[in-house]
């Protein structure tokens, strides 16, 4: 026998798999991209004149949109976390406890972007690209932002099993949620109101990445840009 036959050698995907659970997560995030991409939908309050059986399709849409821009845009920023919860789960539920970390997470997005469609119909004349991207650009420089960048990395101990385990799982999604709602609820603002311009998801998940991945605090140089963008949909809207 040689000295290496022993030697039991995983296929490389396992193991990948293994170092990374978040791996399902950041597909679904893909999927989500691509299905926004390509859909380019409206939303449910461009759809208000419709009968009232087209309202609920309409809704269900809406919702479905939203929560794909969430997966999509937030799903890459919760690696840290999803592998938190899986070092801190038993190994037979630890894709069960990330499952249940990112429903609570994605749930309590969602009445803030269905909020956003009956708001742009009660006031149809309010510039509401240059103005929420005006607001983005100073909720950037404010102490709360920056608290609340930094209470996004907080962790939270888990319950290995049972009924406990997963509320556990469920409240730390809340906890996330409530610390990354503060620090990006402008600029998800800034994407709900800007569904039909595709090209501005991307651009601001860039501008998310550049702040939030970055060695120094990037808060001055995301707001100079969101700035910038709020002058320019200005006279790009007049």
């Amino acid at each position: 026998m040689t000295p290496d036959a022993s030697i039991v050698r995983t296929p490389p995907w396992r193991d990948f798999a293994w170092r990374h659970p978040e791996w399902w997560a950041l597909a679904v995030s893909a999927v989500c991209w691509i299905f926004i991409l390509l859909s380019n939908q409206p939303s449910g309050g461009e759809h208000a004149h419709h009968a009232h059986g087209a309202a609920s399709v309409s809704l269900r849409s809406a919702a479905a949109h939203w929560a794909a821009m969430v997966a999509a845009m937030m799903f890459p920023f919760l690696a840290g976390h999803l592998r938190s919860v899986a070092a801190r789960s038993l190994w037979g539920r630890r894709h069960w406890a990330m499952a249940l970390f990112l429903i609570s997470y994605t749930a309590l997005w969602m009445p803030f972007g269905l909020a956003i469609a009956p708001a742009q119909q009660a006031w149809p004349g309010v510039p509401w690209i240059p103005a929420c991207l005006l607001v983005a650009a100073i909720w950037q420089l404010t102490p709360w932002k920056r608290a609340a960048l930094v209470a996004c990395h907080r962790t939270a101990p888990l319950a290995p099993i049972g009924l406990r385990a997963d509320l556990d799982c469920l409240r730390y999604g809340g906890s996330v949620f409530v610390n990354c709602w503060l620090s990006c609820w402008a600029l998800m603002l800034v994407c709900a109101v800007t569904h039909r311009w595709i090209a501005a998801m991307p651009v601001l998940t860039l501008l998310s990445w550049v702040e939030k991945a970055g060695p120094v605090d990037r808060r001055r140089q995301v707001s100079a840009a969101l700035f910038v963008a709020a002058i320019a949909a200005a006279a790009y809207t007049r």
